[in-house]
């Protein structure tokens, strides 16, 4: 048996829908009032049909309800208008049976607190609808959401340990697909104001997005976010100890997140502003297995740099037949594809140490030596570079490139004793001023062992068109040294990274280039760094990816 009413014109205030589940919380609806509600309603033991039900206006005071997997919530006062109801609501036990099944359209809608929760995930605003038809029917694609416009204001949501709010979002065209544990949204345009969350220690912030074709698929094997355009405005990123300020980003050739990587097929940003600040060393180092295994750099890499290295070093130090030497030695360096003339070297030492010091090449090295000119038979050799047969003739010529000089071997007396006390020892070591200008070229590369590979250069482009570095740094053997600052500034740089590692993250870019650097300042505490300040400009990244939680390779 069933009951059959056809209604013409109903208005009612106050109308309580409860319908008890198998287990939990009943499925619930308050109807605080209802408008012209015309159409078919039958009900039986099993089911309420709504056929072809309509009203101008239903006004919502409470909702609880549960959709896959989950309950959507409205504790607060909604409004729905232009409303059409083609609906059969399951009844009495429900098995395998789905709540609803059949269509709903509403013409526009706004909830005050709409909210969702399913297991971790939960979501909560203020939202307002234009254009909704919600079809559920049987069957693992079990249902559909259209919405024409939607708004929403103070949105807030939880994905398992992530959590992102928003003050304002606008989506186009929206669209949600939903059963057998998948979810997948997708609209032709989305704009959201005032973004704000926290991943792995950053907070970060976005006062405006903007992307297209956006789409949503979650399953059982994770999240998948997409768009073919994505435009990010003034992004913050906040970390402990630094600070990360970009007026505009523009990802363009599509964005995809899935399974803990980003790809994207370009990056262009507008200004960039870095801050950063050293944090004090620990007072122990970390235990051996948690360092990288660092490979020793290939400074064949310097063989590509070019330019000049004016420096006036001063030297305070206990030297070989003296007891105390202080001395400013003034370099004037020119660079030529990564090599230097050590005599002129020799002859930009004070004249003291320029009667005392020699360069030499002896017996396959180039030595610096130490010769009293009144006690040539009293030399010795303080230091020693071997070279290969390449490196050699180069030295007789009175050249010597920068990666042999980095591999500086000190000589030991021959009576010397193990433990002995150098009769070299240096207090006081000042770089004060430095003015240079340097040109890297290419194309070359850097292997960082397990840390990665940064390319340097390619395609005609050098790695650095011009470095510009102005300012002093102090060292002292002992105690510490007053702050230095050294300026500097960069043109067109060209790089590309492979499995470069930073923090958590492997990034991969097929080229990362910057149009400049300017107001860049190190403020340094003797050789340490211990703040950087930079603005960037012209930068763009093409087919870069990023995944995150990703172990080191091995070397």
């Amino acid at each position: 048996m069933s009951l059959r009413i056809q209604i013409e014109n109903i208005v009612s205030e106050g109308f309580d829908l409860e319908l008890p589940r198998d287990e939990g919380a009943s499925d619930r609806v308050v109807f605080r009032k209802v408008v012209a509600l015309r159409g078919g309603y039958q009900h039986d033991a099993h089911t309420i049909h709504l056929r072809h039900a309509t009203a101008t206006e239903l006004g919502l005071a409470e909702v609880a309800w549960h959709w896959e997997g989950g309950r959507v919530l409205l504790p607060a006062t909604s409004d729905l208008r232009d409303v059409l109801l083609d609906l059969l609501i399951a009844r009495g036990p429900l098995g395998k049976r789905r709540r609803l099944l059949g269509t709903v359209r509403v013409g526009a809608a706004t909830f005050r607190d709409l909210g969702y929760e399913s297991g971790t995930t939960r979501v909560s605003a203020e939202v307002a609808l234009g254009g909704l038809e919600l079809v559920e029917s049987e069957g693992e694609k079990a249902g559909s959401i259209a919405v024409t416009s939607l708004r929403a204001s103070t949105l807030e949501v939880s994905l398992a340990a992530l959590a992102v709010t928003l003050e304002k979002l606008e989506m186009a065209n929206t669209r949600v697909l939903h059963g057998g544990g998948v979810v997948d949204v997708t609209a032709s345009e989305l704009r959201a104001t005032g973004v704000a969350t926290s991943v792995g220690g950053a907070r970060v912030r976005v006062g405006g997005v903007a992307a297209t074709e956006v789409r949503l698929h979650q399953s059982a094997r994770g999240v998948e976010v997409s768009a073919a355009t994505l435009q990010l405005r003034d992004l913050e990123i906040h970390l402990a100890n630094a600070r990360l300020l970009v007026d505009q980003l523009t990802f363009t050739g599509g964005a995809t997140y899935r399974g803990g990587a980003l790809s994207v097929g370009g990056v262009t940003a507008g200004s960039v502003r870095v801050e950063a600040e050293r944090s004090a060393p620990s007072a122990e180092p970390p235990p051996p297995s948690k360092r990288s295994r660092r490979r020793k750099i290939d400074l064949h890499v310097l063989d590509h740099l070019e330019g000049r290295l004016d420096v006036d070093v001063h030297v305070d130090a206990r030297v070989p037949f003296l007891k105390r030497r202080q001395a400013t030695h003034r370099f004037r360096i020119p660079i030529l594809h990564g090599c230097l003339d050590y005599k002129r070297l020799e002859k930009d030492l004070s004249l003291l140490e320029d009667s005392l010091l020699d360069f030499e090449v002896r017996k396959g090295r180039l030595v610096l030596e130490v010769k009293p000119p009144i006690l040539r038979f009293a030399k010795k050799t303080l230091v020693e570079w071997p070279l290969e047969p390449d490196e050699l003739a180069l030295a007789e010529k009175h050249r010597v490139h920068l990666r042999t000089l980095a591999g500086a071997r000190p000589v030991k007396g021959k009576d010397a004793e193990d433990g002995e006390k150098s009769s070299f020892e240096l207090s006081r070591l000042d770089f004060d001023p430095i003015d240079a200008e340097l040109r890297l070229g290419g194309p070359t590369e850097i292997d960082l062992g397990d840390r990665g590979l940064l390319r340097l250069g390619g395609d005609g482009a050098p790695a650095i068109e011009l470095l510009r570095v102005k300012g002093a740094v102090h060292h002292r053997a002992t105690g510490q040294a007053p702050p230095t600052e050294l300026s500097l500034g960069l043109r067109s740089v060209s790089l590309g990274l492979e499995g470069l590692h930073a923090g958590s993250a492997k990034v991969d870019a097929d080229g990362v280039f910057l149009g400049a650097a300017d107001d860049v300042r190190i403020v340094a505490q003797g050789m340490r760094p211990i703040s950087l300040a930079a603005t960037l400009t012209g930068l763009t990244v093409r087919r870069l990816q990023v995944q995150l939680g990703a172990s080191r390779r091995s070397k």
